[in-house]
């Protein structure tokens, strides 16, 4: 009786966690996910200015920096690593 009983309820966890695992992979792909493209390519060049703080690093170094888009619910939102805001 009790090795059938245990072995019902190693059943039902094991049933329960694949279905919490399916699920919760399913929210990450979901959540993370966003299909967005290159929409073009900014280009960037940094002149030091004397800054309060010796020796600080600007924010972008001198290059090619890429500007993503991707629709939202709000329309389509861009941004490039250039922005301060948006980078992080």
């Amino acid at each position: 009786m009790i090795d059938a009983f245990s072995l019902v309820i190693g059943l039902t966890l094991a049933v329960a966690g694949w279905f919490l695992c399916r699920d919760y992979s399913r929210f990450l792909r979901g959540s993370y996910a966003v299909q967005g493209k290159v929409a073009s390519i900014q280009q960037v060049f940094v002149s030091r200015k004397p800054s309060s703080e010796n020796g600080s690093e600007p924010l972008v170094k001198n290059g090619f920096y890429p500007v993503i888009e991707y629709p939202s619910k709000d329309g389509l939102v861009r941004f490039t690593a250039i922005d301060q805001n948006a980078s992080g």
